[in-house]
């Protein structure tokens, strides 16, 4: 067949039937690339959803500090819209499979989360909750090689099951403080590589939708969005961009920005202009962008962008530390980093698909390492961080978010009336003051100028609420003889108050005191002063600060000494003993003045204690230096500190001979009488072993030794033990009357009838020793040989 040759009239129609079919096709999908600004044609500010900067705390009190507060008033000053809070967790190698927190070094308290994250709603910013993971130890041991997105675990399924525990933890915590953005992870590109792996993010997602109600995202790293091939040490790993079906659980596609905008073949200055920045941006890194974002559809959110100051800042920005290139300067040059800003806002600010981007980052610690650019000296010591703070990078990004001329945070050191005077506190700045740590609940605040403590908390593990004041910089108060604080607790209640100094060496300094309820304030001064070792217990020096016997632990160590000029913070803690916490579960406390004065006090003759014994020793050794078994010679007994229930017990273990004589007895002895007279009752813990069904138990007594007479004598309280009991809380009266047998006398101390002949009356004033006996009945000892139980809380009303 021959061919034909078209005609000019067929070339018009075949025009306007083309020009006919593209008016009537739908838009394409993919999302236009941005008109072409150039620099100078600035349209400040920017009208992303979220204009957002990055808060970066790396240990435990980092969101605590006072600076955590003043850099947030920072950010607010600048436009921001939304904050990034971030909290770390860890995992011990590149191949390990458990994730934890080290909240003794690294990881944010969630105390001082949920407090910062109020205050930044407070100043009507939102809160995107960011948590990382991090490798504490790299490939092959090598430190310098940790980066979470070649992480291999050795067992990916048990890996994810500790990961969603971790992110879990921080949904149920986004969502109590109403958080308006999650992630989920950051950079996490090796755990994405599998079909099998990205399965499991999708569930991950799902459980977290369960738990958390706000907006979701995943951070992906650039390897993620475009692939790429990572090669380092032996380390090998190839990676292809994500599917699209990957982005779906989420209602952002996030991803960190770390391009490299500035090539030096093409322009050798180490600050490029933002021209120059600018059109490398929108000839290579946003139409990649933009393809990536048209291939998922999903809004794009920036959750890492940022670059050092540094010469060449936005060469290779991915580079944390040193050059951004091995063979460059690496001057401190913040006109560098201000150009980089100004290029990658003026391009994103007309970008469709972009829902903000949150810059990469403001320290917390502002006082610390100059981190805030404050204190910036170039010629004396480099300052090279992301942190725009203090420098033109923060104007420039105050400009385009629409924000004043912030002034950077001063580097915080309270003056001693700043700290003592509590009534120059505010519900203001109370927060950024004083850092809250419980067990329980814990709210704080003013009430009449005193600081106002509402605790409640649960009976079973160390049960605790503190207030801790660090300060930014060490404090000498080496002038100064005695601390004053004023006290009280709510009508009917009481409870241990522990005031403590906090040193630079991390020793603390405890004093003690028992508070009872009622409208009449408490005044306590201690001795500021430096003595020797002191590895004694806080409540039998009240007029006097004295070392925790849980921190001398070694016998060996020099003894340590007060140093008064290294004064690091101070606590207050108020504590309710196990024995009230059902009857007692909240306790409330207020301080009403701390003063510091040059007036000496003197140690105080020990006379009563509220609190005999709670059994928080550090060790057996130290457990058997306060207490003595008495026993036939054909007895056994063990007695061990038990804290598998966290609040510390006496267990004990007693084998008797059914033969006579058949005792055991745990005494402990005071160095000097004690004085229990202005009590009216002896409270203590205690309970069986719970395992046997018959109604067999054991004998329990409570003794006291009343030294007032020319030789010692015991009173006695005696009761049955049943085993399946529980725990049960007794109430001893300190009455001793007479004399009889203890058994009718439960809640009574007396003097059996064949200890004493005669009537005597108990010496409150003149207690020299306390124990508690155990036995078996003779009828029962074959049977029932061995006797357990748990004791502990003796405390006197």
């Amino acid at each position: 067949m021959k061919s034909r040759t078209a005609s000019p009239f067929h070339f018009a129609l075949l025009l306007i039937a083309l020009l006919l079919l593209s008016a009537c096709e739908p838009p394409p999908t993919a999302s236009p690339l941005p008109a072409q600004p150039t620099a100078t044609q600035a349209k400040p500010p920017v009208n992303w959803e979220y204009k957002g900067v990055s808060l970066a705390g790396y240990w435990h009190d980092s969101y605590a500090q006072p600076n955590a507060y003043d850099t947030v008033d920072y950010l607010a000053e600048t436009g921001a819209t939304h904050v990034a809070v971030i909290v770390t967790w860890y995992q011990q190698d590149m191949q390990a499979t458990q994730i934890f927190p080290r909240y003794e070094q690294e990881t944010a308290t969630d105390e001082s989360l949920q407090t910062l994250i109020a205050y930044i709603h407070s100043k009507g910013m939102g809160v995107m909750l960011k948590p990382h993971l991090e490798s504490r130890q790299g490939w092959l041991g090598n430190p310098q090689n940790i980066w979470r997105g070649v992480i291999n675990p050795s067992d990916h399924a048990q890996w994810f099951l500790s990961y969603t525990q971790f992110i879990l933890h921080y949904a149920q915590l986004a969502q109590q403080q109403g958080v308006e953005l999650y992630t989920i992870g950051t950079e996490m590109a090796s755990m994405t590589l599998s079909p099998e792996d990205q399965a499991r993010w999708a569930a991950l997602a799902a459980q977290v939708r369960a738990a958390y109600s706000g907006k979701l995202l995943y951070a992906g790293h650039e390897y993620e969005v475009m692939g790429g091939h990572y090669e380092k040490d032996g380390i090998l790993f190839d990676f292809a961009p994500l599917p699209a079906t990957f982005w779906q659980p989420f209602d952002y596609a996030g991803t960190t920005v770390y391009y490299s905008i500035q090539k030096y073949e093409q322009n050798s200055n180490p600050a490029p202009g933002a021209d120059y920045l600018l059109t490398n941006w929108q000839t290579e890194t946003l139409p990649a962008l933009a393809r990536w974002q048209a291939g998922h559809g999903k809004p794009v959110l920036f959750a890492e962008i940022g670059y050092r100051s540094i010469d060449y800042a936005a060469l290779n920005p991915y580079n944390v530390s040193g050059a951004n290139r091995p063979d460059l300067t690496q001057n401190y040059n913040p006109t560098a980093q201000a150009q980089a800003y100004q290029a990658a806002l003026q391009v994103l600010s007309h970008t469709p698909w972009l829902a903000g981007a949150f810059w990469w980052q403001f320290i917390p610690s502002a006082a610390h390492a100059r981190e805030c650019g404050q204190d910036v000296n170039p010629a004396l010591e480099p300052e090279q961080s992301y942190t725009p703070c203090g420098k033109e990078a923060a104007q420039t990004l105050s400009q385009w978010y629409g924000g004043g001329n912030p002034s950077p945070p001063p580097a915080y050191a309270p003056t001693l009336p700043d700290l003592l005077d509590l009534p120059l506190l505010t519900e203001e700045n109370l927060p950024r003051r004083w850092r809250a740590q419980t067990t329980g609940s814990l709210s704080f605040d003013l009430d009449a100028a005193s600081l106002h403590l509402l605790t409640d908390l649960p009976c079973g593990d160390g049960r605790y609420a503190q207030l801790d004041y660090l300060f930014s910089a060490t404090q000498n108060w080496s002038e100064y003889r005695s601390l004053n604080i004023t006290a009280r607790a709510a009508p009917n209640q009481h409870g241990e108050l522990t005031v403590a100094l906090l040193e630079a060496d991390g020793t603390e300094w405890l004093s003690s005191h028992w508070l009872t309820g009622g409208e009449d304030w408490q005044t306590f001064s201690i001795a500021l002063r430096a003595g020797a070792d002191q590895s004694a217990d806080p409540w039998e020096h009240p007029t006097e600060f004295v070392v925790a016997p849980w921190f001398q632990s070694d016998s060996t160590a020099p003894p340590y000494q007060l140093d008064l000029t290294q004064i690091a913070g101070i606590r207050i803690k108020a504590l309710a003993v196990n024995a009230d916490c059902a009857a007692l579960p909240q306790l409330e406390t207020w301080i009403g003045a701390m003063s510091l004065s040059k007036e000496e006090v003197q140690p105080a003759q020990v006379a009563h204690l509220p609190v005999i014994e709670t059994f928080n020793y550090p060790s057996q050794e130290a457990l058997y230096q306060n207490w003595q078994i008495l026993k036939s010679e054909e007895a056994r007994a063990n007695a061990v500190l038990d804290t598998n229930e966290g609040n510390p017990a006496l267990w004990l273990l007693t084998e008797m001979p059914c033969e006579e004589p058949r005792y055991l007895t745990f005494v402990r002895r005071f160095p000097q009488p004690q004085d229990f007279s202005p009590y009216q009752t002896l409270s203590l813990r205690l309970r069986g072993d719970g395992e046997n069904e018959a109604p067999w138990g054991a004998e329990f007594s409570l003794l006291l030794w009343d030294a007032s007479g020319a030789s010692e004598e015991i009173w006695q309280s005696s009761g049955w033990l049943d085993r399946k009991q529980g725990w049960s809380a007794l109430e001893i009266r300190l009455r001793g009357s007479g004399q009889g047998n203890p058994f009718q006398h439960r809640n009574d101390f007396v003097i059996p009838t064949w200890e004493a002949s005669q009537d005597n009356t108990l010496n409150l004033s003149q207690i020299s020793a306390i124990g508690f006996r155990f036995n078996t009945t003779a009828e029962s000892c074959a049977q029932f040989p061995s006797w357990e139980g748990w004791v502990d809380d003796f405390i006197l009303k």
